[in-house]
């Protein structure tokens, strides 16, 4: 069976039996997730979130990008949303590749340039720290508006703050 055969599958019996049309588009916890697309980090089961409780945004490295801004901008003042986590996750590959080596590879598999920002990064506590900080900067978003920033270890599946302490709020 080819993917789309099986996603196809999945989703005829998650219609029969899972979905809760009676959900909102309104995140129940007022809680927006912003993390990266790697498929070992599993926000809903990583953070004990069930459908309808927060709005989840992912992108490579868990960036907070223009976009990110945009999506949180729309959560915030449409949706309800109050809070926002940023996790970023041991072992990303947006730390291990550079812009330069993304480009190479697309030169590589393409025959193509291209001078696109990849926002990889050499430190995951500096990249952290710089999200933290547009969010904070973002005008279309309340002061009160809070975020937080964490460390999910894909070694051990555990959060944790930037100093390999407790998590809580990155400063």
């Amino acid at each position: 069976m080819d993917n789309i055969e099986r996603i196809l599958d999945a989703n005829q019996r998650y219609a029969e039996h899972q979905h809760d049309p009676r959900l909102s588009s309104s995140p129940f916890l007022q809680l927006v997730v912003i993390t990266c697309m790697d498929c070992r980090v599993d926000p809903y089961k990583a953070l004990g979130l069930a459908p309808g409780e927060a709005h989840i945004l992912r992108n490579a490295g868990g960036i907070v990008t223009r976009d990110t801004l945009r999506s949180l901008v729309v959560s915030h003042n449409l949706l309800g949303t109050r809070e926002a986590v940023i996790i970023m996750h041991t072992d990303c590959g947006m730390r291990k590749y550079g812009d330069a080596d993304i480009r190479r590879r697309i030169r590589a598999n393409h025959g193509v340039s291209t001078r696109a920002k990849f926002e990889s990064f050499d430190s995951m506590e500096e990249a952290l720290a710089r999200s933290i900080a547009a969010i904070r900067a973002c005008p279309g978003l309340a002061p009160t508006f809070e975020v937080t920033g964490l460390v999910f270890d894909v070694a051990d599946g555990r959060l944790r703050g930037l100093e390999g302490g407790e998590p809580g709020p990155a400063v």
